[in-house]
Protein backbone atom coordinates (compact mmCIF):
# COMPACT_ATOMS: atom_id res chain seq x y z
CA UNK A 1 0.00 0.00 0.00
CA UNK A 2 1.13 3.58 -0.66
CA UNK A 3 -0.76 5.16 2.21
CA UNK A 4 2.26 6.77 3.87
CA UNK A 5 3.71 8.11 0.61
CA UNK A 6 0.48 9.89 -0.35
CA UNK A 7 0.30 11.68 2.98
CA UNK A 8 3.98 12.20 3.56
CA UNK A 9 3.55 11.13 7.19
CA UNK A 10 4.48 8.07 9.19
CA UNK A 11 1.67 8.63 11.70
CA UNK A 12 -0.97 6.14 10.70
CA UNK A 13 -3.49 7.24 13.31
CA UNK A 14 -3.39 10.92 12.36
CA UNK A 15 -3.65 10.04 8.66
CA UNK A 16 -6.86 8.03 8.93
CA UNK A 17 -8.28 9.52 12.08
CA UNK A 18 -11.30 11.27 10.51
CA UNK A 19 -14.07 10.15 8.20
CA UNK A 20 -13.18 12.96 5.81
CA UNK A 21 -9.61 11.67 5.51
CA UNK A 22 -10.78 8.10 5.07
CA UNK A 23 -13.05 9.08 2.21
CA UNK A 24 -10.38 11.22 0.57
CA UNK A 25 -7.63 8.60 0.89
CA UNK A 26 -9.76 5.58 -0.04
CA UNK A 27 -10.52 7.14 -3.46
CA UNK A 28 -6.83 6.87 -4.23
CA UNK A 29 -6.82 3.05 -4.18
CA UNK A 30 -6.65 1.23 -7.48
CA UNK A 31 -9.45 -1.26 -6.85
CA UNK A 32 -12.31 -2.13 -4.52
CA UNK A 33 -10.34 -4.91 -2.77
CA UNK A 34 -7.60 -2.51 -1.72
CA UNK A 35 -10.17 -0.03 -0.47
CA UNK A 36 -11.85 -2.70 1.66
CA UNK A 37 -8.49 -3.70 3.09
CA UNK A 38 -7.90 -0.07 4.04
CA UNK A 39 -11.27 0.13 5.81
CA UNK A 40 -10.52 -3.09 7.70
CA UNK A 41 -7.15 -1.76 8.86
CA UNK A 42 -8.78 1.42 10.04
CA UNK A 43 -11.42 -0.47 11.96
CA UNK A 44 -8.79 -2.55 13.76
CA UNK A 45 -6.50 0.36 14.58
CA UNK A 46 -9.38 2.59 15.69
CA UNK A 47 -10.54 -0.12 18.04
CA UNK A 48 -7.08 -0.42 19.61
CA UNK A 49 -6.86 3.36 20.06
CA UNK A 50 -10.30 3.53 21.66
CA UNK A 51 -9.47 0.67 24.00
CA UNK A 52 -6.22 2.26 25.16
CA UNK A 53 -7.97 4.40 27.76
CA UNK A 54 -9.67 1.37 29.32
CA UNK A 55 -6.68 -0.98 29.46
CA UNK A 56 -5.57 -2.41 32.79
CA UNK A 57 -2.01 -3.14 33.82
CA UNK A 58 -2.95 -6.80 34.01
CA UNK A 59 -3.83 -6.79 30.31
CA UNK A 60 -0.51 -5.17 29.44
CA UNK A 61 1.36 -7.71 31.58
CA UNK A 62 -0.40 -10.59 29.81
CA UNK A 63 0.44 -9.16 26.40
CA UNK A 64 4.05 -8.54 27.39
CA UNK A 65 4.34 -12.09 28.69
CA UNK A 66 2.71 -13.75 25.67
CA UNK A 67 4.34 -11.68 22.92
CA UNK A 68 7.71 -10.68 24.33
CA UNK A 69 9.07 -12.16 27.56
CA UNK A 70 8.36 -15.73 26.43
CA UNK A 71 11.20 -15.27 23.95
CA UNK A 72 13.70 -13.98 26.51
CA UNK A 73 16.47 -16.21 27.85
CA UNK A 74 15.41 -15.18 31.37
CA UNK A 75 11.80 -16.26 30.79
CA UNK A 76 11.50 -18.35 33.97
CA UNK A 77 12.44 -15.55 36.36
CA UNK A 78 10.57 -13.02 34.23
CA UNK A 79 7.40 -15.08 34.41
CA UNK A 80 7.53 -15.12 38.21
CA UNK A 81 8.00 -11.35 38.48
CA UNK A 82 5.27 -10.60 35.96
CA UNK A 83 2.90 -12.80 37.92
CA UNK A 84 3.66 -10.79 41.07
CA UNK A 85 3.10 -7.52 39.21
CA UNK A 86 -0.25 -8.72 37.94
CA UNK A 87 -1.34 -9.84 41.40
CA UNK A 88 -0.45 -6.47 42.94
CA UNK A 89 -1.34 -3.96 40.21
CA UNK A 90 -3.22 -5.95 37.59
CA UNK A 91 -6.66 -4.44 38.24
CA UNK A 92 -5.41 -0.85 38.03
CA UNK A 93 -6.23 1.15 34.91
CA UNK A 94 -3.15 2.29 33.00
CA UNK A 95 -4.38 5.88 33.09
CA UNK A 96 -4.62 5.73 36.90
CA UNK A 97 -0.99 4.75 37.41
CA UNK A 98 1.04 7.45 39.17
CA UNK A 99 4.20 8.00 41.17
CA UNK A 100 2.15 7.78 44.37
CA UNK A 101 0.67 4.42 43.34
CA UNK A 102 4.11 3.03 42.55
CA UNK A 103 5.49 4.42 45.82
CA UNK A 104 2.74 2.57 47.72
CA UNK A 105 3.58 -0.57 45.75
CA UNK A 106 7.26 -0.27 46.73
CA UNK A 107 6.39 0.25 50.40
CA UNK A 108 4.34 -2.94 50.35
CA UNK A 109 7.12 -4.92 48.71
CA UNK A 110 9.77 -3.74 51.16
CA UNK A 111 7.93 -5.46 54.00
CA UNK A 112 8.65 -8.88 52.52
CA UNK A 113 11.55 -8.74 50.06
CA UNK A 114 15.05 -7.30 49.73
CA UNK A 115 15.79 -4.00 47.93
CA UNK A 116 17.25 -5.87 44.95
CA UNK A 117 13.97 -7.75 44.50
CA UNK A 118 11.98 -4.52 44.78
CA UNK A 119 14.14 -2.99 42.05
CA UNK A 120 13.55 -6.00 39.81
CA UNK A 121 9.80 -5.51 40.12
CA UNK A 122 10.13 -1.84 39.22
CA UNK A 123 12.40 -2.63 36.26
CA UNK A 124 9.87 -5.05 34.81
CA UNK A 125 6.95 -2.69 35.39
CA UNK A 126 8.90 -0.06 33.49
CA UNK A 127 9.71 -2.54 30.72
CA UNK A 128 6.03 -3.46 30.31
CA UNK A 129 4.96 0.18 30.07
CA UNK A 130 7.80 1.11 27.74
CA UNK A 131 6.90 -1.69 25.34
CA UNK A 132 3.22 -0.78 25.54
CA UNK A 133 4.07 2.79 24.57
CA UNK A 134 6.70 2.13 21.91
CA UNK A 135 5.39 -1.04 20.28
CA UNK A 136 1.64 -0.95 20.86
CA UNK A 137 0.87 2.76 20.79
CA UNK A 138 -0.55 2.84 24.31
CA UNK A 139 -0.51 6.17 26.12
CA UNK A 140 1.17 5.72 29.51
CA UNK A 141 1.69 8.20 32.37
CA UNK A 142 5.00 9.95 32.98
CA UNK A 143 6.78 8.21 35.86
CA UNK A 144 9.92 9.28 37.73
CA UNK A 145 11.44 5.79 37.81
CA UNK A 146 14.66 6.88 39.48
CA UNK A 147 12.80 8.00 42.59
CA UNK A 148 11.47 4.47 43.14
CA UNK A 149 14.82 2.67 42.89
CA UNK A 150 16.22 1.50 46.21
CA UNK A 151 19.86 1.37 47.24
CA UNK A 152 21.08 -2.21 47.15
CA UNK A 153 23.69 -3.70 49.49
CA UNK A 154 26.81 -5.27 47.95
CA UNK A 155 26.25 -8.68 46.38
CA UNK A 156 26.84 -11.63 48.72
CA UNK A 157 30.25 -13.23 48.46
CA UNK A 158 30.26 -15.75 51.30
CA UNK A 159 32.48 -18.80 51.34
CA UNK A 160 33.65 -21.44 53.82
CA UNK A 161 36.97 -22.16 55.46
CA UNK A 162 38.32 -25.72 55.39
CA UNK A 163 37.34 -26.13 59.04
CA UNK A 164 33.78 -24.95 58.33
CA UNK A 165 33.44 -27.42 55.45
CA UNK A 166 34.53 -30.27 57.72
CA UNK A 167 32.07 -29.23 60.45
CA UNK A 168 29.24 -28.77 57.97
CA UNK A 169 29.66 -32.24 56.50
CA UNK A 170 29.98 -33.81 59.96
CA UNK A 171 26.69 -32.24 61.04
CA UNK A 172 24.78 -32.91 57.80
CA UNK A 173 22.29 -35.72 57.26
CA UNK A 174 23.62 -38.58 55.12
CA UNK A 175 21.44 -37.75 52.11
CA UNK A 176 22.63 -34.12 52.24
CA UNK A 177 26.38 -34.77 52.12
CA UNK A 178 26.63 -35.83 48.43
CA UNK A 179 24.60 -32.78 47.39
CA UNK A 180 26.88 -30.42 49.34
CA UNK A 181 30.08 -31.93 47.94
CA UNK A 182 28.63 -31.98 44.41
CA UNK A 183 27.86 -28.25 44.65
CA UNK A 184 31.28 -27.44 46.11
CA UNK A 185 32.87 -29.25 43.16
CA UNK A 186 30.68 -27.79 40.41
CA UNK A 187 28.99 -24.58 41.56
CA UNK A 188 25.72 -25.87 40.10
CA UNK A 189 22.52 -24.17 41.29
CA UNK A 190 20.35 -25.97 43.82
CA UNK A 191 17.46 -26.69 41.45
CA UNK A 192 19.82 -28.22 38.89
CA UNK A 193 21.27 -30.45 41.60
CA UNK A 194 17.89 -31.66 42.77
CA UNK A 195 16.69 -32.21 39.20
CA UNK A 196 19.86 -33.96 38.03
CA UNK A 197 19.10 -37.22 36.21
CA UNK A 198 21.54 -39.97 35.32
CA UNK A 199 20.57 -39.51 31.67
CA UNK A 200 22.42 -36.17 31.82
CA UNK A 201 25.60 -37.72 33.25
CA UNK A 202 28.12 -39.02 30.72
CA UNK A 203 30.84 -40.77 32.69
CA UNK A 204 32.44 -42.09 29.52
CA UNK A 205 33.19 -38.58 28.26
CA UNK A 206 33.35 -36.99 31.73
CA UNK A 207 30.65 -34.39 31.14
CA UNK A 208 27.26 -33.47 32.61
CA UNK A 209 24.66 -31.78 30.37
CA UNK A 210 22.35 -29.31 32.07
CA UNK A 211 19.61 -26.88 31.09
CA UNK A 212 20.27 -23.99 33.45
CA UNK A 213 18.67 -20.65 34.29
CA UNK A 214 17.26 -18.93 31.22
CA UNK A 215 16.93 -22.19 29.29
CA UNK A 216 20.61 -22.15 28.41
CA UNK A 217 22.46 -25.43 27.91
CA UNK A 218 25.59 -25.87 30.00
CA UNK A 219 28.22 -28.60 30.09
CA UNK A 220 29.87 -29.44 33.41
CA UNK A 221 33.29 -31.06 33.23
CA UNK A 222 33.57 -34.04 35.56
CA UNK A 223 36.78 -33.78 37.60
CA UNK A 224 38.46 -36.81 39.15
CA UNK A 225 36.97 -36.13 42.57
CA UNK A 226 33.53 -35.53 41.10
CA UNK A 227 33.79 -38.79 39.17
CA UNK A 228 34.57 -40.62 42.42
CA UNK A 229 31.51 -39.07 44.03
CA UNK A 230 29.22 -40.00 41.15
CA UNK A 231 30.49 -43.58 41.04
CA UNK A 232 29.82 -43.93 44.75
CA UNK A 233 26.16 -43.03 44.07
CA UNK A 234 25.76 -46.15 41.88
CA UNK A 235 25.09 -44.75 38.38
CA UNK A 236 21.94 -45.84 36.54
CA UNK A 237 20.72 -45.46 32.97
CA UNK A 238 18.12 -42.96 34.17
CA UNK A 239 16.53 -41.65 37.33
CA UNK A 240 17.37 -39.04 39.96
CA UNK A 241 21.02 -38.90 40.98
CA UNK A 242 20.44 -37.76 44.55
CA UNK A 243 18.17 -39.99 46.61
CA UNK A 244 16.87 -40.32 50.14
CA UNK A 245 15.50 -43.69 51.13
CA UNK A 246 15.29 -44.59 47.45
CA UNK A 247 13.28 -41.50 46.50
CA UNK A 248 14.48 -38.27 44.83
CA UNK A 249 15.51 -35.49 47.19
CA UNK A 250 13.04 -32.65 46.63
CA UNK A 251 14.10 -30.10 49.24
CA UNK A 252 17.22 -29.35 51.27
CA UNK A 253 16.33 -26.09 52.98
CA UNK A 254 15.36 -27.32 56.44
CA UNK A 255 18.05 -30.00 56.61
CA UNK A 256 20.74 -27.56 55.45
CA UNK A 257 19.74 -24.84 57.91
CA UNK A 258 19.81 -27.38 60.73
CA UNK A 259 23.26 -28.60 59.68
CA UNK A 260 24.63 -25.06 59.58
CA UNK A 261 23.20 -24.34 63.01
CA UNK A 262 24.72 -27.47 64.52
CA UNK A 263 28.06 -26.68 62.83
CA UNK A 264 28.09 -23.14 64.21
CA UNK A 265 28.07 -21.59 60.72
CA UNK A 266 26.14 -18.31 60.63
CA UNK A 267 24.85 -16.22 57.72
CA UNK A 268 25.21 -19.00 55.18
CA UNK A 269 22.64 -20.22 52.63
CA UNK A 270 22.76 -22.98 50.04
CA UNK A 271 23.53 -20.59 47.17
CA UNK A 272 26.70 -19.57 49.01
CA UNK A 273 28.11 -23.00 48.13
CA UNK A 274 28.08 -21.78 44.54
CA UNK A 275 29.97 -18.66 45.61
CA UNK A 276 32.46 -20.86 47.41
CA UNK A 277 33.12 -22.77 44.19
CA UNK A 278 33.71 -19.56 42.23
CA UNK A 279 35.91 -18.07 44.96
CA UNK A 280 38.02 -21.23 45.10
CA UNK A 281 38.46 -21.14 41.33
CA UNK A 282 39.56 -17.51 41.42
CA UNK A 283 42.02 -18.03 44.27
CA UNK A 284 43.54 -20.93 42.38
CA UNK A 285 44.40 -18.51 39.57
CA UNK A 286 41.54 -19.26 37.14
CA UNK A 287 40.73 -16.52 34.65
CA UNK A 288 37.41 -14.73 35.08
CA UNK A 289 36.26 -15.91 31.65
CA UNK A 290 36.75 -19.52 32.75
CA UNK A 291 34.79 -18.87 35.94
CA UNK A 292 32.05 -17.28 33.84
CA UNK A 293 31.77 -20.44 31.75
CA UNK A 294 31.90 -22.71 34.78
CA UNK A 295 29.07 -20.83 36.49
CA UNK A 296 27.03 -20.43 33.32
CA UNK A 297 26.85 -16.64 33.64
CA UNK A 298 25.59 -14.84 30.56
CA UNK A 299 27.50 -11.63 31.30
CA UNK A 300 31.04 -11.20 32.57
CA UNK A 301 29.80 -8.36 34.81
CA UNK A 302 28.10 -10.95 37.02
CA UNK A 303 31.39 -12.78 37.44
CA UNK A 304 33.39 -9.66 38.25
CA UNK A 305 32.34 -9.85 41.91
CA UNK A 306 35.06 -12.49 42.33
CA UNK A 307 37.82 -10.33 40.88
CA UNK A 308 38.95 -9.08 44.30
CA UNK A 309 39.95 -12.59 45.34
CA UNK A 310 43.11 -12.31 43.23
CA UNK A 311 44.88 -9.41 44.96
CA UNK A 312 48.13 -11.36 45.20
CA UNK A 313 47.96 -12.17 41.51
CA UNK A 314 47.23 -8.51 40.76
CA UNK A 315 50.21 -7.38 42.86
CA UNK A 316 52.47 -9.77 40.96
CA UNK A 317 51.22 -8.42 37.64
CA UNK A 318 51.83 -4.83 38.73
CA UNK A 319 55.38 -5.74 39.82
CA UNK A 320 56.02 -7.30 36.40
CA UNK A 321 55.09 -3.99 34.79
CA UNK A 322 57.66 -2.22 36.98
CA UNK A 323 60.32 -4.70 35.90
CA UNK A 324 59.91 -3.65 32.27
CA UNK A 325 60.90 -0.02 32.93
CA UNK A 326 64.52 1.14 32.36
CA UNK A 327 66.68 0.72 35.42
CA UNK A 328 67.78 4.36 35.68
CA UNK A 329 64.28 5.85 35.62
CA UNK A 330 63.83 5.18 39.33
CA UNK A 331 67.12 6.90 40.20
CA UNK A 332 66.14 9.94 38.14
CA UNK A 333 62.74 10.12 39.83
CA UNK A 334 64.33 9.80 43.27
CA UNK A 335 66.94 12.46 42.59
CA UNK A 336 64.24 14.89 41.49
CA UNK A 337 62.18 14.16 44.59
CA UNK A 338 65.19 14.68 46.84
CA UNK A 339 65.90 18.06 45.26
CA UNK A 340 62.50 19.43 46.14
Amino acid sequence: MTLYKRNGSSNFYSTIGTAKNRKRISTGFSNEREAKLFELLHELTSKSVDETSSLTLGELVDRYSDNHSVHLSSHDSTKHLLKKLKQSLGSMMVCDLSNQRISDFVIGLRKNVAPATVNRHIQFLRAVLRRAQNAWGVTVPEIDWGSHTLKEPPARDRWLTDQEIERLLEQSADHLKPLIVFTLLTGVRKNNCLDLDWESVDLENNVISLVVKGGKKQLITISEKLRELLLSLKPQNKGAVFLRDGKPVRSVRTAFQSACRRAGINDFVWHDLRHHFATTMRRSGADLTLIKEALGHQNIETTLRYAHHSRDELAQAVNRVAETLPGDCFGQAKSFAESI
